[in-house]
């Protein structure tokens, strides 16, 4: 079974909310506030997201063209260093795209102007981090260029929209306050000893008595409510792989050892989250042959 075009993801809730286009309103919004701009035509904003780019089997990035510009944005609850490459190759990917996929243009003697890329990423995990930061892709490069400059540069400008940090976009964009504070009540029900399930129905119950995102969450109930339980489920996962050392070792155990493999652990262990197989999950990160079988049993 081929995990990308059989298996229908999931999105983030971010992405449901900021890159619908029902609500290009919001989109507007968005880019307004990290741009310091105040464009009020939200039809002229067009939605270029890549709708194959997935982890844990879920969507997860939002991106926009507008005045010139290609602006990703991509929503983050635990703190990962390497998203200024994750947006290495998505940047790559969605200009491949705008070029039509097409290598002629790249041999021509005339200059082709391309939309200047801007990265954007959202964290509101639980990691103590600034109210904003800037990830290069230059940090990660073993051995840096003393007083030159790299052949490639990304750069990600980090914005903490924890409710708790108070970001100043929030003065500038009611839609991102609004999530924030869906996100916010969830973990305070959860710190008052509410079950995730529970916790959701009653935060989501909060921002429909506040009319949170223009009563996005009376008429959506039962999406917010899975996009959220796999959201957190995906981040169990993901704890258990920074906290175990598991990450490098899943990609390199598996018998592909590379991207392709990493993913197709990652499209495994999202099955086994939706099948409700958590003991499977457990296993399938410590055991390299248990979970060699499983991926010839559901993957193939």
């Amino acid at each position: 079974m081929d995990p990308g075009t059989n298996r229908e993801y999931k999105d983030r809730l971010f992405k449901a909310v900021f890159g619908s286009s029902e609500r290009r309103d919001y989109a507007l919004s968005l880019y307004n506030a990290v741009n310091q701009t105040s464009y009020t035509d939200p039809d002229q904003l067009e939605l270029f997201t890549i709708e194959d780019t997935v982890y844990m089997g879920m969507k997860n990035d939002v991106s926009y063209l507008f005045d010139g510009s290609l602006i990703l944005f991509e929503q983050q609850s635990s703190y990962d260093p390497n998203m200024p490459l994750r947006g290495l190759f998505y940047f790559s990917r969605q200009y491949e795209k705008i070029l039509g996929g097409s290598n002629s243009i790249l041999y021509s003697s005339t200059r082709r102007k391309i939309p200047t890329p801007r990265y954007i990423v959202f964290y509101n995990g639980s990691r103590p981090r600034p109210e904003r930061e800037v990830m290069k892709l230059s940090d990660s490069f073993e051995k840096p260029l003393a007083g030159k400059s790299p052949a490639v540069e990304v750069i990600a400008d980090v914005y903490n929209i924890d409710l708790d940090i108070g970001s100043a976009l929030f003065d500038v964009c009611r839609p991102l306050l609004d999530y924030s504070k869906f996100i916010s009540y969830v973990r305070i029900r959860q710190k008052e000893g509410l079950v995730l399930s529970d916790a959701v129905d009653a935060a989501v119950d909060q921002a429909i008595e506040e009319g949170l995102l223009d009563g996005y969450f009376k008429g959506h109930r039962a999406e917010v409510a899975g996009m959220i339980l796999s959201e957190y489920k995906e981040e169990e996962v993901r704890q258990v792989w920074y906290e175990d050392g598991l990450q490098d070792g899943l990609a390199r155990g598996i018998s592909l050892g590379n991207a392709e493999g990493e993913q197709r652990a990652a499209d495994l262990i999202s099955l086994l989250l939706e099948q409700g197989r958590n003991d499977d999950v457990m296993r399938a990160l410590h055991d390299a042959g248990y979970r060699a079988k499983l991926m010839k049993e559901l993957l193939e």
